[in-house]
């Protein structure tokens, strides 16, 4: 899937745990190079939560890691760009270790936009609330007689360094997997011409409240592994963290403003891209038909013109 997914970027051709032939033949001098070219200090953080010190950690830290330096003439580190779809494009991988199908639907990226303002957090809001609508949607339709699919979601976030986008996935197990994937883009369809309700987001809001309440809550009860993931994220992809308090705070002076007006407006600019990358993953062979790529394509168009 990934030079499908990447593509255009060095992403499409760079797999994380590199090719066979590297693996099986590679130049020990090549790793040690590799190693002191990026596992440096000035790339590194330290991430310490739990019964400690802060004294005692950083000890800890001073004694294990002081002895770290970074290179003379160091890489320099270049972050990689990734272009939008030129076009839409379908895609069947199989697998024969895979027991189940699932149809994915991907969006274009658009750049990451790091949250740096009271009003960047409360964007961040609107978004989350129109995918709790939609994802909420899509239970529901899991709980017919007959359904389209076993599970189906929504998400709009990080998707590689740098980027984010909209993706929407569909389990179908050993179902229709045409027919789950028109079920889902016909939620979304619906989504985009006629937009939420007003008592859908009046529930969505108190469940958003209520989540927070809890939390802030257990606020004395996280698990410090909680707290260290946290701190990562912010490392890595700058996600903020003000703090329980601080955030329960935001979400009730928040949350009560938001307008079923700015959801469905954000509904349609996210789902807007006509150009995506639409795959299944499954079983090699069973009783199942699986369609086409071309098969693919034609089933989003067909919601479209509903």
């Amino acid at each position: 899937v990934y030079p499908k997914l990447f593509a255009g970027s060095r992403y499409a051709q760079r797999m994380p745990i590199g090719s066979d032939s590297i693996i099986r033949n590679f130049n020990p001098d090549a790793i040690r190079r590799f190693y002191k070219d990026w596992y440096r200090p000035n790339l590194m953080a330290v991430v310490v939560v739990g019964d400690i010190t802060p004294d005692a950690a950083l000890a800890l830290i001073k004694k294990h890691f002081s002895g770290l330096v970074n290179p003379v003439n160091e890489r320099k580190r270049e972050f990689v760009a990734v272009p939008q779809y030129s076009s839409s494009e379908g895609l069947v991988v199989t697998d024969r270790e895979a027991t189940s199908y699932v149809v994915k639907i991907n969006y274009p990226v658009k750049p990451e936009t790091v949250t740096r303002t009271a009003g960047d957090y409360r964007n961040n809001m609107v978004t989350r609330l129109m995918i709790s609508l939609l994802n909420q949607r899509l239970q529901e339709q899991t709980q017919q007689s007959n359904p389209p699919f076993v599970a189906a979601g929504s998400n709009y976030g990080n998707f590689i360094r740098g980027y984010e986008n909209f993706s929407v996935f569909a389990a179908v197990g050993t179902g229709d997997i045409r027919r789950g994937l028109e079920a889902a883009m016909t939620e979304i369809e619906r989504v985009k011409q006629h937009g939420f309700t007003a008592p859908e987001l009046d529930r969505a809001k108190k469940s958003l409240i209520n989540m927070m309440m809890r939390l802030y809550n257990n606020r004395d009860k996280t698990e410090s592994e909680l707290f260290a993931e946290e701190f990562l994220r912010n490392f890595l992809s700058h996600e903020t963290i003000p703090g329980i308090e601080k955030e329960y705070g935001l979400y009730n002076e928040m949350v009560p403003g938001i307008t079923l007006d700015e959801i469905n407006r954000v509904a349609r600019e996210i789902m807007a891209d006509s150009n995506r990358l639409v795959y299944v993953t499954g079983p090699e062979s069973g009783t199942v038909k699986i369609p086409q790529p071309a098969d693919l394509l034609a089933a989003m168009r067909s919601t479209e013109n509903m």
